[in-house]
C-alpha cells in the first residue's frame, strides 16, 4: 500500500542521501549502435507523412511527386505496409497506407 504524502516521512539518511550525490558520476545514455544517419532520414520522411494523433494508425497526406519512393520506404520501415497512391493534382500525390496496427497487427 502506498503511504499518502503526508505520511511519508523523510529521514536525516534520506536528506544526507540526496545532498551528497554525485552528479558527476551520472552519464546520459550513449546513442543506440544500431542507429545511424538512414534512421534519422526515415523518420523525416515517416514525419510527412504520419499520422500526427497515433502513428500507428492509418496513413492519408499529400506529398511531392519527388517525395514517394522515400516516404514509401519510410511507411514501410515503420508501419510494415507500402504507401498506395489514392489521388493526385499537378506535382503532388495523396497516399494512403492501412497503417502499423493492420500491417503488424498490434
Amino acid at each position: 500500500m502506498t503511504p499518502k504524502p503526508s505520511e511519508v516521512k523523510i529521514t536525516e539518511a534520506v536528506v544526507t542521501a540526496v545532498a551528497s550525490f554525485d552528479k558527476s558520476i551520472w552519464r546520459a545514455p550513449s546513442p543506440d549502435p544500431n542507429y545511424d544517419e538512414n534512421d534519422a532520414k526515415r523518420q523525416a520522411w515517416f514525419d510527412k507523412i504520419n499520422n500526427k494523433k497515433n502513428w500507428k494508425g492509418r496513413i492519408l497526406a499529400w506529398i511531392d511527386e519527388a517525395d514517394f519512393a522515400d516516404c514509401d520506404q519510410a511507411s514501410i520501415h515503420f508501419t510494415g505496409g507500402s504507401l498506395e497512391v489514392v489521388g493526385n493534382k499537378p506535382g503532388k500525390l495523396r497516399v494512403w497506407s492501412a497503417g502499423y496496427y493492420t500491417h503488424i497487427g498490434a
